[in-house]
């Protein structure tokens, strides 16, 4: 690929916000060296673990929020109008988590453009492609933990 590359003119019928940005991602591995961006991919992929962290993040106190109102739904929830403004809530929250998968699954795919992975194809043993069981509630590890946190609470207040 030649170094003109990077200078080809984008489509004007294009909005400036659907715009490419034509960053290292957008190029093939072995092209990064003879266009002259191997230290820019190299930031960019730490860009990318960065935003896949926080993806991470979000995507974990989601979970927990989605958990609970689900709990809070099938327990304290009485009355029609409150019990469809709970779903209500309930599918906000899914489009959330659905949301935030989609931003780490793109960083985990823009880093797989940027870097070789190692032989865990997983970039250090901390990245993997996300699956669909991994975007559900754990609602019996989430009870078993709230069980230890009351434990935890309680020997607190005794002693203090």
């Amino acid at each position: 690929m030649l170094p003109d590359a990077l200078q080809e003119p984008l489509a004007s019928s294009e909005l400036p916000e659907k715009a490419k940005l034509r960053l290292p991602s957008d190029f093939d591995i072995e092209n990064h060296e003879c266009l002259g961006l191997t230290t820019l991919a190299e930031t960019e992929f730490l860009l990318c673990m960065g935003q896949a962290n926080d993806a991470l993040k979000q995507l974990r106190e989601t979970l927990s929020l989605k958990s609970f109102l689900v709990r809070h739904n099938k327990r304290d929830t009485i009355g029609q109008i409150a019990k469809r403004r709970s779903e209500m809530e309930i599918d906000w929250t899914d489009r959330c988590v659905k949301k935030w998968a989609e931003v780490y699954q793109r960083a985990f795919e823009a880093m797989g453009r940027l870097r070789k992975a190692g032989e865990d194809v997983n970039h250090g043993g901390q990245f993997r492609t996300l699956l669909s069981e991994d975007l559900i509630m754990l609602s019996a590890w989430m009870e078993e933990h709230c069980t230890w946190r009351d434990k935890g609470e309680m020997a607190e207040a005794r002693v203090a």
